[in-house]
């Protein structure tokens, strides 16, 4: 690699990620958040740190995950937070600001204001397997939970259970899309939340293989002036492709893998060393696809490919 070819991380030193909410020194009932920030330009992600009470003295670690994107929620407990964020990159770490936060639902567990904040399956996930674990955060003052699964209105309904757990593994029995909701409820205060809604796929259906475009079986390349030097077409449900070079036409010894979302490579791109090769070394290439659920298709077709010395 030339010095040319060397990527600098920014320095991001000097920089500070700039809260926006919760708003400094808030005092609320309410325990679901959403924290949220700036986005400094020059950073690969954030480092979101909540204690409490504070940092000086911490009793307790709250939360701390690194995150891409500029919010994060979090359902808090009654007690008093600090929380801050950090940007980060290879090489640097941002300044930061800190900001009080204290939660006290002075309302005898009214559960009214408050919002259930559902984890998983996250929202538009798909997956293709079939048993999932749906899970949610608890809230203070909630004694159970109502956990529906359905079509998006709920007039269709796969499930509706009452729950005293925040979690319920259950198994989707066909393909499809599917909606699911919370409410959490208190018969203490006779109060509940509204709905928190998500939606996910059950997908068990195998993409299709990709088919190859160039090179032609047999031909020959000159991979310093070609460009790209494979290409191929995929399924449009498909969200990686896995490129395999072979040096042998059994395909068992493997020279070179690499997923791929764009539709072609360029040679020179992988680690084979075709420096020192015989006139048209011969070589051969294969893909299969990754569908978003998971699902691997059947291999492509197979072909040689020939390098010019």
């Amino acid at each position: 690699m030339s010095c040319s070819d060397v990527i600098v991380p920014d320095d991001i030193l000097d920089e500070t990620v700039e809260l926006i909410s919760p708003a400094n020194n808030l005092r609320t009932s309410t325990q679901t958040h959403t924290f949220w920030w700036e986005e400094l330009e020059t950073v690969e992600g954030y480092n979101l740190q909540i204690v409490s009470p504070d940092f000086d003295n911490p009793e307790r670690l709250v939360l701390d995950t690194n995150i891409v994107g500029d919010n994060f929620t979090v359902t808090l407990s009654d007690n008093i937070y600090q929380w801050r964020v950090i940007g980060y990159n290879e090489a640097y770490e941002s300044q930061f600001d800190v900001f009080d936060l204290v939660v006290a639902n002075d309302s005898a567990g009214d559960l009214t204001s408050q919002i259930v904040n559902l984890q998983s399956p996250t929202n538009n996930f798909c997956s293709n397997n079939q048993t999932l674990m749906f899970l949610w955060d608890a809230l203070t003052g909630a004694d159970q939970y109502v956990l529906q699964i359905g079509n998006q209105d709920f007039t269709d309904l796969l499930l509706n259970m009452d729950l005293t757990d925040n979690f319920l593994e259950f198994t989707i029995g066909d393909e499809g899309e599917y909606f699911w909701r919370v409410r959490a409820e208190s018969q203490s205060s006779q109060t509940f939340t509204g709905w928190t809604n998500a939606t996910f796929a059950i997908d068990i259906t195998s993409t299709v293989a990709p088919s190859l475009n160039s090179p032609a079986h047999d031909a020959t390349l000159d991979y310093l002036n070609q460009d790209p030097d494979l290409e191929w077409t995929s399924a449009t449900d498909s969200v990686l492709d896995s490129l395999f070079i072979y040096a042998d036409e059994f395909g068992d010894t493997l020279l070179f893998k690499i997923g791929i979302e764009a539709s072609s490579f360029n040679l020179e791109d992988s680690s084979i060393d075709f420096s020192n090769i015989s006139f048209e070394e011969n070589y051969y290439w294969e893909l299969n696809s990754t569908d978003k659920a998971g699902n691997v298709s059947e291999l492509s077709e197979f072909r040689t490919f020939y390098i010019e010395e």
